[in-house]
């Protein structure tokens, strides 16, 4: 993620393919170039890093809480 456009494209991309009810949260931060995202389930983290491969942003998974 290098601006807020980058980020609402994840957002929309996420939005649209989920569905908005499945989705908790979507945090950027712009300094370290990432997105956390957390769903209500049970999409998969593989699901999740497809559809932001799709609004074509290179992606990886980092931590799990």
């Amino acid at each position: 993620m290098t601006c807020n456009g980058c980020l609402d494209a994840v957002k929309r991309s996420l939005n649209k393919n989920l569905g908005p009810d499945k989705i908790k949260s979507i945090e950027g931060d712009l300094n370290e170039q990432s997105v956390t995202v957390k769903t209500t389930g049970p999409e998969s983290e593989e699901e999740v890093l497809e559809i932001v491969k799709k609004a074509g942003k290179e992606c990886h998974v980092f931590g799990k809480e």
